[in-house]
């Protein structure tokens, strides 16, 4: 029978489990403002393609925090018994909320506002996509 000669060694590292992923809401906010930037400008429908791409990034940031949410409700009475330590995750509520928000606003505005001066050779590149798919 093996024994441990430290008490985490046979559990894994507990801290790696319970750390909160702050990098979706910039990732969410970089993809869906890229999307909406081509999108709109393609269809010259900027009143209509930006609110819907901010919304959509609200709700996307929204659902990153309630799965946050669940999965504190998981282990939020997990007890290891092996370990004294307490964990270090923060609990779900409406700062960590905001703070997601937070960071999904600003890179989203870096991001459209970068593709707003910088954006034709990525629009021209979206255009060349958009024809190549519409000839097969």
């Amino acid at each position: 029978m093996a024994t441990f000669t430290d008490e985490n060694s046979a559990l894994g590292d507990l801290d790696n489990r319970v750390r909160s992923p702050c990098c979706w809401p910039i990732i969410f906010g970089a993809l869906i403002s890229t999307g909406t930037y081509l999108v709109a400008r393609d269809t010259m429908a900027y009143g209509l393609w930006i609110p819907a791409g901010l919304f959509f990034g609200i709700i996307m940031t929204t659902l990153c925090f309630y799965s946050e949410k669940e999965g504190q409700m998981l282990i939020e009475g997990d007890d290891p018994c092996m370990s004294s330590r307490t964990n270090e995750r923060v609990k779900p509520d409406v700062f960590l909320w905001l703070s997601m928000q937070g960071k999904y606003a600003i890179s989203a505005s870096v991001v459209f506002g970068a593709l707003s001066w910088f954006g034709d050779p990525m629009f021209a590149a979206y255009l060349d996509g958009k024809e190549l798919l519409l000839n097969l």
